[in-house]
């Protein structure tokens, strides 16, 4: 249900970098990405097919196990680098 604030385009981004991060850090596999942020791969396959969206909790996990920023893992449009890494 897109309610016109953005959402399912916020979703659609989440979506397409925690595949970015799948591919460039996890040689593709879903397992490894799992494996190294300590969920389940039926997770992550959710995250990645759009059936499932992950928490705010869950996508600090990923920023922090990938270095990257956890407003850019939820597809807010911020740059994927943390300028402030010290917030880890």
């Amino acid at each position: 249900v897109n309610t016109g604030r953005g959402e399912q385009n916020e979703e659609e981004l989440s979506r397409k970098r925690i595949r970015f991060l799948i591919d460039d850090f996890c040689d593709g596999s879903q397992q490894q990405f799992a494996d190294a942020v300590g969920i389940g791969k039926s997770s992550v396959s959710q995250y990645v097919n759009g059936s499932n969206y992950p928490t705010n909790h869950r996508s600090f996990e990923i920023a922090k196990t990938f270095s990257v920023n956890p407003l850019w893992v939820m597809g807010f449009d911020v740059p994927m680098q943390n300028e402030n890494s010290s917030i880890y």
